[in-house]
């Protein structure tokens, strides 16, 4: 004969078990989840960087070009870079008072600019 005190005993012992395994169980998940996201966040930060970093690159070589070929000192220059996405790079030199010439360069995309930057 079976003792009825034992068996719910068992059962408790039983659903316990059972509670911590599965608080377990929802601890790893949110730790995969927010390790997840992080991994996700920081991959997507150093794509931007990239991005922003070829960008800056472009626009130092525009400027670079602008000073070789500019010996009337043109003030403004337009440079298309992708038509049909309508994305160019404007180039404004002026005079600043210790009469160095500032570049100042633009990338425009459809109408907004992305990154500005300034050169002597």
């Amino acid at each position: 004969m079976k003792n009825p005190r034992s068996e719910k005993a068992a059962r408790l012992i039983g659903r316990r078990r059972g509670s911590a395994l599965m608080m377990l169980i929802m601890t790893l998940a949110l730790l995969i989840g927010t390790y997840s996201a992080t991994m996700v966040r920081k991959s997507n930060n150093a794509r931007r960087i990239a991005k922003e970093q070829d960008a800056i690159t472009s626009l130092e070589n525009a400027i670079d070009a602008v000073r070789e070929i500019n010996p009337i000192q043109i003030q403004f220059f337009r440079l298309p870079l992708d038509e049909t996405r309508n994305r160019w790079i404007e180039i404004n030199s002026t005079t600043g008072k210790d009469t160095k010439t500032i570049y100042t360069a633009k990338l425009i995309d459809d109408g907004k600019e992305i990154v500005v930057i300034q050169r002597r």
